[in-house]
């Protein structure tokens, strides 16, 4: 259940405080040989569960897992503005438009609507309105594709960004970072085949702008 703020993998300045350096730590500790395998990643202010394989099969059968759609994650996030009128409760609504690198800006990702951008990929994101707050409202989010920032640049396609998303909706007032949250995964064992079913609450941060 990774905190905001702390990064997936090493990288820039995080060499020594990603989430896998922490658990290679945490396996040294108990003098067991491992080698950790990220299954997905999330973004540095995003919270919640990440999965890691501790082994090669287990990487690749999740990763199978994955591509076959078994594997599945969903993500909680707070949307600027009133999700209502757009989108009914009960269904599932589709984003379906390729992502690529900002060619003005090398820390963040546009749309690539008729996907001539360089390095164009294509990326869907389902979502469903939870609740509605007036000026704001919760959201429930699954990816069928897993691009970078692909959430939040999706979201604020359909003019519905993420409160507190420094990069693409630079609002600070109820959230020094983006109000996502990845909260379910489930998946088959990658052994046994059994269902495994994992939740994460919402973290305070997130819990406080609903209250």
């Amino acid at each position: 259940n990774k905190p905001a703020g702390m990064v997936t993998h090493p990288s820039g300045s995080h060499y020594q405080d990603s989430i896998s350096n922490l658990l290679a730590a945490y396996f040294r500790e108990k003098n067991e040989t491992t080698r950790i395998r990220s299954i997905g990643r999330l973004d540095k202010e995003t919270s919640g569960i990440l999965l890691f394989a501790r082994n090669q099969v287990a990487a690749a059968r999740l990763q199978k897992q994955r591509e076959e759609g078994k594997l599945q994650k969903k993500y909680l996030a707070l949307a600027e503005g009133d999700l209502s009128e757009a989108n009914d409760s009960v269904f599932w609504k589709e984003i379906a438009i390729p992502l690529a690198p900002d060619p003005e800006n090398p820390m963040k990702m546009t749309i690539s609507p008729d996907g001539l951008l360089p390095g164009s990929r294509n990326a869907v994101t389902y979502y469903k309105n939870i609740k509605n707050f007036g000026n704001a409202t919760l959201v429930e989010l699954q990816l069928e594709t897993g691009r970078t920032h692909q959430i939040r640049i999706h979201m604020k396609y359909i003019g519905f960004p993420l409160i507190g998303d420094y990069l693409y909706n630079p609002d600070m007032e109820h959230i020094t970072r983006q109000a996502l949250h990845s909260y379910r995964l489930t998946f088959l064992h990658p052994i046994t085949g059994q269902k495994m079913d994992f939740t994460a609450p919402l973290p305070d941060d997130m819990k406080k702008i609903l209250n």
